[in-house]
């Protein structure tokens, strides 16, 4: 490594040897080169603080992160690393510091649209790691990611994401875009976006419906697989493998009493 990039075999060695602060200031420096490096290695850092009872360093982790993530011109490979790092912490800070303060309006009038989209992306990611139960949350998948704006992608996260909150509540929603019955889907009322109208490719229908099928292994009943099966999905060879595998998933869940749904908090 050292004879291909020198400063990233120096970020590795701060890694290994558990040089945090070092590491803090490499992830603030913006180097592109090994800025995601660092933040994965800051990230993997936490949970030692935490076993230290280092509150000092735990601080200091958890600010560097959430500058990072709020910062408009993080690099977006940063920025999903950042998200990843974040994943693994303590989930109530992440809720408080940086999904609160993105969903209040605070942190997001700072980014164009275009940076917005990328946050929204790794926020829709995000909600769904640490399966926050926060209702603006949740409202924020539905409504922002799905209802007013016209981004495969940023659907395709939001869509992973209700299913991960394991909240049955959004099952309806989840098995409607499944069927391929986009027309039908009823999101925000205030301002909606046509998900028919903006999928141009066939191919981009068929991941929405396989992220909502994949997502209904967490929500998903036997009506569900009723439905599904009467919805034709094993016509497509993509959809019938997810199909397959949500239906395993469904048996065992509910076999086990776990219901259709569980919260968790």
């Amino acid at each position: 490594v050292e004879d291909i990039d020198p400063r990233l075999d120096e970020v590795l060695h701060l890694w290994q040897e558990k040089k945090v602060d070092e590491l803090v200031e490499e992830v603030r420096s913006g180097n592109e080169e090994t800025q995601a490096i660092a933040v994965l290695a800051v990230g993997d850092m936490y949970d030692q603080a935490v076993m230290g009872k280092d509150r000092k360093r735990r601080r200091l982790i958890i600010d560097c992160l959430v500058e990072v993530f709020l910062d408009p011109d993080t690099e977006q490979v940063v920025r999903w690393a950042v998200a990843d790092a974040l994943s693994i912490i303590d989930s109530e800070v992440v809720n408080r510091r940086v999904i609160r303060s993105i969903l209040s309006e605070q942190a997001e009038a700072k980014f164009d649209p275009e940076q917005r989209i990328h946050l929204y992306k790794c926020l829709a990611y995000l909600i769904g790691r640490i399966r926050t139960q926060d209702g603006r949350a949740h409202r924020f998948l539905r409504e922002t990611c799905l209802g007013e704006h016209a981004d495969v992608r940023l659907w395709a996260s939001a869509i992973r994401a209700l299913g991960e909150l394991s909240d049955p509540q959004h099952r309806p929603l989840l098995e409607q875009i499944a069927l391929g019955e986009f027309q039908d889907v009823e999101l925000s009322e205030a301002c909606r976006v046509n998900l028919e109208d903006g999928l141009s490719h066939a191919y981009e229908r068929t991941l929405l419906r396989r992220r909502a099928i994949e997502a209904l292994s967490n929500v998903g009943d036997e009506q569900t697989l009723q439905k599904l099966r009467a919805g034709k999905t094993d016509l497509d060879l993509e959809l019938w493998q997810s199909f397959y595998l949500t239906s395993e998933e469904i048996y065992w869940r509910l076999s086990q009493g776990l219901g259709s749904g569980q919260q968790v908090g």
